[in-house]
């Protein structure tokens, strides 16, 4: 007998302490639908979902996709709470680089979006289907001010559909001194998005318009601006490599302009940073320029 229970003693302390093994880092809550958990494995894989029950032997967790996996107690690293709106893919899904998609900011959630210091814009998700914002240009080329509501659904579980409406005006610079010229614009626009968050396909369709009024001349113009690209996960889990084409009509010159572009997106917890490489084709006179593009967001 006593042969036997040195045998089942370091089996019942090697059991206890597998349970120990398992590291809970945070105010983690099981049960807590508010909060999103992070499991971290020893071989180094990562998993953000929910944790949904914890004993002795081995954590019952659920993933972004509605898989429930079970993972032995031995082979988990540690399991840490993280705030919904910090976890990846949340601030790189509102728009391509310049093209916007159907996704929507979650309720209460803000971001602020700045291309290359000039390009301005504040939006906040006041539901899980409506969000709106403001925006500026500073004083550079135009100086201008807007407001812009994104109104989404979803479709199927893979498909999202968005209306975009925005109108601003301003003043154009070029002309500030003796014939400076105020403007107007509205915009509307249709996007699907086909995907996840991680990897997904946008397209939009829609029509500008745009009003000069001024010393010397009134004059308007409108016309369609479309859109396709893609977003795709990188090796790096939280980043992503993405591509835009342009299409842009004109009621006043007979010639389109396209502008195509690459990027890659580099996350960290509260801002990514966007990295795009843009040719701008002007057709009548087979003129392209090639732009660098760099866009910071912060959510809040």
């Amino acid at each position: 007998m006593r042969k036997a229970l040195l045998l089942i003693f370091p089996l019942l302390f090697a059991h206890a302490a597998t349970a120990q093994m398992v590291k809970v880092k945070g105010d983690l809550r099981i049960g807590d639908t508010t909060q999103v958990h992070v499991l971290k494995t020893k071989r180094g894989d990562i998993f953000i979902g929910r944790l949904l029950g914890l004993d002795n032997e081995k954590i019952r967790f659920l993933l972004l996709k509605k898989d429930t996996v079970f993972w032995p107690n031995a082979l988990v690293e540690k399991v840490a709470s993280k705030k919904a709106e910090l976890l990846p893919p949340s601030l790189v899904t509102q728009r391509i680089f310049a093209s916007p998609t159907a996704f929507i900011l979650k309720k209460g959630i803000r971001e602020y979006h700045n291309t290359q210091l000039w390009f301005n814009q504040f939006d906040k998700g006041y539901s899980k289907n409506f969000q709106a914002g403001i925006g500026f240009m500073p004083a550079i080329t135009r100086n201008l001010v807007w407001g812009n509501a994104k109104y989404g659904i979803e479709v199927s579980e893979n498909a999202r559909a968005a209306f975009i409406g925005g109108a601003g005006g301003g003043i154009d610079l070029p002309r500030y001194s003796d014939n400076a010229q105020m403007l107007g614009f509205a915009i509307g626009l249709g996007v699907l998005t086909v995907g996840s968050k991680y990897n997904f396909i946008n397209a939009s369709v829609g029509r500008y318009v745009l009003r000069y009024e001024g010393a010397e001349n009134d004059r308007g113009l409108n016309g369609w601006v479309s859109s396709v690209g893609g977003s795709f996960k990188a090796k790096r889990k939280s980043d992503r490599y993405f591509f835009e084409l342009v299409y842009l009509t004109s009621s006043v010159v007979n010639f389109p302009v396209n502008i195509g572009g690459l990027g890659y997106t580099y996350e960290g917890d509260k801002r990514n940073t966007d990295f795009a490489i843009r040719v701008l084709a002007i057709n009548p006179d087979n003129k392209r320029f090639l732009m660098f593009g760099i866009t910071s967001r912060r959510m809040n």
